[in-house]
């Protein structure tokens, strides 16, 4: 898919995806996949992961989960090497999405329960994107990792926070490679000219 068209009329209907993994208490990796806003998901739906481009892939279940996302965009110090550019918090409901009755009901999820105080999240990847329903287009906008395991957990629903990575730790950082071997300075350094300006 080629993204959202922004520019679309009507204006493009986006709700979020949201794929997670974490670590249950037995070691095994276990992979979630929520959609929000609630009031706007229904029971949820069924589409392929975004970033599945194989032909044999399936729909998958995407549970109305979410609620309350918010990216927080960061610069950090000129010190960091490696800097998130932005957090993400979410908030996780438990039980099914009752549009009727416009809350959550059947609040014991087994595993996924379980899972919140006995799981392992924290530097498990998780992926966002935004969803247009109008088209089904989807558009990536966060790629990181849990920051840490579940917190404020109550009855219900738990929190969530992620950190977003600058560059994923399978693509390269740099277009081109550093030189090597004995090259002088001209070899490598940019001999452009700001424009209007004499050589």
């Amino acid at each position: 898919m080629a993204g959202i068209d922004w520019l679309s009329n009507p204006a493009p209907d986006v709700v979020y995806l949201v794929r997670g993994e974490y670590r249950s208490s037995l070691g095994v990796v276990k992979r979630v996949r929520w959609c929000g806003p609630s009031e706007r998901m229904g029971s949820g739906l069924y589409l392929r992961d975004p970033d599945d481009t194989s032909p044999r892939s399936k729909p998958m279940r995407w549970e109305t989960r979410l609620s309350g996302v918010s990216m927080d965009a960061t610069l950090g110090r000129l010190n960091q090497s490696v800097q998130a550019v932005s957090d993400m918090d979410l908030t996780v409901h438990l039980g099914n999405w009752d549009p009727l009755a416009g809350a959550y009901t059947d609040l014991d999820d087994d595993d996924l329960t379980f899972d919140i105080t006995d799981g392992s999240w924290a530097n498990q990847s998780v992926s966002l994107w935004l969803l247009d329903r109008n088209t089904g287009d989807t558009q990536q906008f966060f790629r990181g990792r849990w920051d840490r395991n579940p917190s404020a957990v109550q009855l219900g629903s738990f929190a969530m926070r992620a950190v977003e990575s600058i560059f994923p730790l399978d693509e390269p950082v740099l277009d081109s490679a550093f030189p090597t071997g004995n090259v002088n300075p001209p070899d490598w350094t940019d001999q452009s000219t700001i424009a209007g300006q004499a050589e």
